[in-house]
């Protein structure tokens, strides 16, 4: 067996407490690609086929409204209750009578759109297939391009504040872009591809300076301090394929994607509590309604909320290794102040690969050596919660 460093780890406890997602029927098998809620009660969600969902209930139920168009729909956002656009494959779409009925909107570029978001109630942007950047300074009435500085797929949109905003791009190139006047000028910026290389579709902006950006297939989550001059990787114990990142507060942040995957920060996105919800599937937009309700929806006309979502999070810290790691043929989980009762396997497609039963000590040797190779997260199981890490099986 290869030899290895040991790699001593910091964990944040997942308790049963976060484990409280459940599943609402959205009367659709269409994948659902956003979601927005213009009040604490009333939300909309766009998907596949045109389909959308109207909630009165905070989310426990949904209804189907009727669209209009049988394109794909990416992105919706709601000024108010009545009033609001949804964008997609060749299209956006504008209701003013909250969803009941649904008019396409004049715009001077036909191509795919992926996000809408709105400022306030005048401006907004939307975004799309290369590189499109389409700006409205008179609440959806009119639109005109700006120019975006990339000839890429623009998947989000983000502003924290008037002037600034960032916007990320689908494809394996480590690209973001950025405008200090509100949207009129923006400028191509590059993340180091050796931090985080993959398809952007993750961006969220607590303030101007500090912000998160999640990828996917080469999957990773980095944070910048300083407007995006420089990134360091916050992935922690998981990097699974990110697609969408939202915020709460400027502490308390929200990460969806591949396999059900929930990722919770409590401390503005420097540590990520990983968590997979085994009934969602693949997760495409998280929106947090407040610090403790978050609703997600994603394929298949999947629609997850949690109304507890952090009390359960526990800011107690272990230390912990698991060495090798790499991986050859088995490792040894280590942890202090905690016994294991069992450890999970995890491939990245949310398959259970493996289950160990605990031996009631600090210390258990897993045998791996029928795995191919490839990323792995190991779940262990303790009296007071779950700690799961990433390894890497060669």
């Amino acid at each position: 067996m290869k030899t290895g460093i040991i790699f001593i780890i910091s964990f944040f406890i997942v308790t049963s407490g976060i484990a409280q997602w459940s599943l609402k029927t959205s009367g659709t098998t269409s994948n659902l690609e956003d979601v927005h809620f213009p009040s604490s009660t009333i939300g909309y969600a766009v998907g596949e086929a045109g389909t959308i969902l109207k909630s009165t209930d905070a989310g426990e139920t949904w209804t189907a409204v009727t669209s209009g168009t049988n394109n794909y729909l990416h992105g919706v956002y709601f000024l108010d209750v009545n009033v609001g656009f949804a964008v997609g494959d060749d299209i956006m779409i504008k209701t003013s009578d909250g969803g009941v009925s649904w008019n396409p909107v004049s715009l001077p570029v036909t191509v795919d759109f992926k996000d809408v978001e709105f400022i306030d109630n005048l401006v907004g942007f939307c975004v799309g297939y290369n590189g499109t950047i389409l700006k409205t300074t008179d609440g959806g009435i009119t639109w005109v391009q700006k120019n975006s500085d990339c000839d890429r797929y623009l998947a989000k949109i983000h502003f924290p504040s008037p002037n600034v905003g960032y916007a990320v791009s689908k494809g394996y190139n480590s690209n973001f872009i950025k405008t200090t006047d509100g949207g009129e000028t923006w400028m191509n910026d590059t993340i180091d591809a050796n931090l985080v290389y993959g398809s952007f579709e993750g961006v969220y902006f607590i303030d101007e300076n500090s912000g998160i950006i999640g990828s996917w297939y080469i999957s990773g989550l980095v944070k910048t301090a300083d407007g995006g001059a420089n990134w360091s990787d916050v992935s922690g114990a998981s990097t699974p394929d990110i697609y969408s990142i939202d915020f709460a507060n400027d502490q308390v942040g929200f990460a969806v994607g591949l396999s059900g995957l929930v990722l919770t920060t409590t401390d503005g996105g420097n540590n990520w509590t990983p968590e997979t919800v085994a009934s969602a599937g693949t997760l495409n937009t998280v929106l947090a309604l407040n610090a403790t309700d978050v609703i997600a929806v994603g394929e298949g006309g999947v629609i997850i909320k949690n109304s507890n979502a952090t009390s359960g999070l526990k800011k107690l810290e272990l230390n912990a290794s698991i060495y090798p790691n790499p991986i050859h043929e088995q490792c040894t989980v280590l942890l202090t102040e905690e016994s294991i009762q069992s450890i999970n396997v995890i491939d990245l497609s949310g398959k259970l690969v493996h289950h160990f039963d605990g031996n009631n000590s600090s210390s258990q040797t897993i045998g791996l050596s029928d795995l191919i190779n490839g990323i792995y997260l190991i779940h262990i199981h303790t009296q007071n919660g779950v700690l799961v890490k990433k390894v890497e099986i060669q």
